[in-house]
């Protein structure tokens, strides 16, 4: 911000000189078409800041009368305000809004506390109101311009007036002795500044003094940070020859208040009990003493390192040279002794906190190495699925906002059993890691990914739409079917499920639902064949049962089973001779095989060999149906392991029930 888009933004008001300080200014803003003014005039300049006032609006037209400092004449200047039609809001402090109001029942008071130190004008944030404490007054606070990045900053960075305001260092000297004039110790200014470093301030504009521009607050902030005082009249005066004479009894006592900020209250007054000095047990003040002048000051520091030892002396160092460096007062006797004594101790405790420090570090790494193990899969290093339930709960306590849905995907890799029984477990586990590493790359950093406690694993997103979430699951199911991390070739069998579709109200049956329907559809996709997606819109039945391949040439039979297995939740899946059967199996996640003897070209005991020929279907059971039951028949089955022989026509109850117990033992072996 340049020194005209100031002018645009504030108008000023003043300045109004002032016999001690710098000149004093009131601020004007349009703030959308509501007049706000921040600080009241002096009484004196009043009919001046009326004529200045008119140049840019009135005093009904004033909504806003921000008074950030108090002073004894702002009651006779609000008396004329409310003459000449003032009927707008007063913002300020406690301090001052409870003896305005004695005075003017009418008037419209409110304190920023009440605001929550914020200031709305037309729903939208218009100020900040940042407290100050005692700078100089109880209560008093800065005013900041949230849009343009203004800070109205009151007594802070205000200063005297100077005869050049292009030269630095007079500036800086005027801002100094401003604080030091009317403050009683560069701490007060400590907080404030604390408060204001992370706003982006484009402008300072405090009461008194010089204004300050983006390019000059950095180094301002800076300089405000380094000023050291204590108020010297305290500390010392002049005597007649132009000499310090220094107030050793104030001294002694500021030592007194030092400590009282890391000791309490009855431990600073047994520290002097049997001394040769009187402590007054409410003020905690040296009332009287055996010693004065600079023996005072030397033998209270002898007293407190006999009852307390090194520590206190190094407690009290910093104070002690700020004295000598500030003000020139000869440091005590005790610290040119036992200063060397002091570092010594001090060295051994730094050493004993960094070797507690360390011990602390390793501590708290084996909790986050045990809270870990609890939050996460061993194989895949992911989430599981209890943590999962735990987000789950917090965050389906609400909605997001519409459009935004919560989003479930869980994913199977169609052929990880047949992995498994091929190349091991290991390989498996190998597997699900390479997923899972897939995944986190594709994924937007706001999602989550989990293991489920089967072999499933479940992408979360908090916020995102039906259309994100099923092109996410696309993007997965593509990028999975063309990688070449896995053993052979993989594809992916994937469920949605998105929050809108939730029925109930109960937390814990919110997260029921989404789960057994994620399952559901899950297994739909799974028996529709390999790299299969299913959502809501997917036809299915969300219970099936499992996947029966059917090879037999007679249509008859074949629509009969179909209708026997639908019954019961299975679907059917049929094939006129092996070459189909074969292409069936590798798209199709098969149960359980069902084929006739007589078939062309390759019977099914020829179509059973090749089964047994293979890892991957090796282990599928196996049922043969013929009219021709005969002995040889038999024989052959049982040399090539298949798991039952049935003589057309086949009984349904009788077929319905060996089938159930072959798929319990299937899956009891997996």
């Amino acid at each position: 911000m340049n020194e005209t888009n100031l002018q645009e933004k504030v108008k000023l008001l003043g300045p109004f000189p002032s016999s001690v300080f710098g000149d004093y200014h009131c601020f004007f803003m349009d703030v959308r078409k509501h007049n706000v003014i921040i600080e009241i005039p002096p009484l004196m300049y009043f009919d001046a800041w009326l004529e200045k006032l008119k140049n840019d609006t009135n005093i009904e037209a004033i909504e806003f009368f921000i008074v950030q400092m108090v002073s004894l004449n702002h009651g006779g200047v609000i008396n004329r305000l409310m003459e000449l039609g003032f009927h707008g809001t007063i913002i300020t402090t406690y301090f001052f809004a409870r003896p305005l109001l004695d005075a003017f029942p009418s008037l419209k008071v409110i304190t920023i506390d009440e605001l929550g130190r914020q200031l709305y004008i037309e729903g939208s944030l218009a100020f900040k109101f940042i407290p100050m404490a005692f700078l100089p007054h109880p209560q008093m606070f800065m005013t900041y311009h949230v849009t343009s990045g203004i800070l109205f900053s009151s007594v802070l960075f205000s200063s005297l007036n100077v005869n050049d305001p292009s030269n630095k260092e007079e500036r800086h000297q005027a801002l100094f002795d401003f604080h030091k004039m009317t403050m009683p110790s560069s701490e007060y200014l400590k907080e404030p500044l604390r408060r204001i470093t992370h706003l982006p301030l484009q402008a300072i504009l405090p009461t008194f003094g010089n204004h300050y521009l983006a390019q000059e607050v950095p180094p301002l902030i800076e300089q405000e940070f380094r000023l050291d005082f204590y108020n010297t009249r305290n500390v010392f005066t002049y005597d007649a020859k132009g000499q310090k004479d220094f107030n050793y009894l104030e001294i002694s006592n500021h030592l007194i208040v030092t400590l009282l900020k890391t000791y309490d209250k009855d431990h600073v007054f047994n520290l002097f009990k049997d001394s040769p000095f009187t402590i007054n047990d409410t003020t905690l003040e040296i009332s009287t003493s055996a010693y004065s002048g600079y023996q005072l000051y030397n033998e209270i520091f002898k007293h407190l390192y006999a009852v307390e030892g090194g520590v206190i002396l190094a407690l009290l160092e910093p104070l002690v040279s700020l004295y000598q460096n500030q003000y020139g007062l000869t440091r005590p006797a005790i610290y040119n002794s036992k200063m060397v004594e002091i570092q010594q101790e001090m060295q051994a405790l730094e050493q004993e906190k960094r070797l507690l420090k360390q011990q602390i570090g390793q501590l708290e790494a084996r909790m986050r190495q045990a809270s870990t193990s609890l939050l996460r899969d061993a194989n895949t290093g992911l989430f599981n699925e209890q943590h999962l339930f735990d987000v789950l709960k917090a965050d389906f306590q609400t909605d997001p906002h519409p459009p935004y849905v919560r989003g479930l995907l869980m994913v199977r890799i169609d052929q990880l059993v047949a992995i498994n029984q091929k190349y091991g477990k290991a390989t498996g586990d190998e597997s699900l890691r390479h997923l899972s590493y897939l995944i986190n790359q594709l994924k937007e950093s706001d999602d989550v990914l989990f293991k489920l406690n089967g072999p499933d694993l479940l992408l979360y997103q908090k916020e995102t739409t039906t259309e994100r979430l099923l092109a996410t699951t696309i993007k997965i199911r593509n990028a999975v079917a063309e990688s070449k991390l896995f053993i052979e070739k993989v594809s992916l069998a994937s469920a949605l499920f998105t929050s809108d579709e939730i029925d109930v109200s109960v937390i814990d049956d919110k997260i029921r639902q989404a789960m057994q329907t994620l399952e559901g559809r899950l297994k739909v996709a799974t028996s529709k064949g390999k790299g299969q997606i299913s959502d809501r819109h997917t036809s299915g039945t969300p219970d099936f049962t499992g996947n029966i391949l059917l090879i037999d040439e007679d249509d008859i039979n074949r629509n009969m089973l179909t209708r026997i297995f639908a019954s019961i939740k299975y679907d059917v899946i049929t094939a006129q001779d092996v070459l189909q059967a074969m292409e069936i199996l590798e798209k199709h996640s098969i149960d359980i095989i069902i084929s006739e003897i007589n078939l062309t070209k390759i019977d099914g005991f020829a179509f059973k060999q090749t089964l047994n020929e293979t890892k991957t279907y090796a282990n599928i059971p196996f049922i043969i149906v013929s009219h021709s039951k005969t002995v040889a028949n038999i024989r052959r089955a049982n040399l090539l392991d298949i798991d039952l022989m049935l003589e057309k026509p086949v009984i349904p109850e009788e077929l319905i029930g060996h089938v159930a117990r072959l798929k319990t033992r299937r899956q009891a072996s997996l």
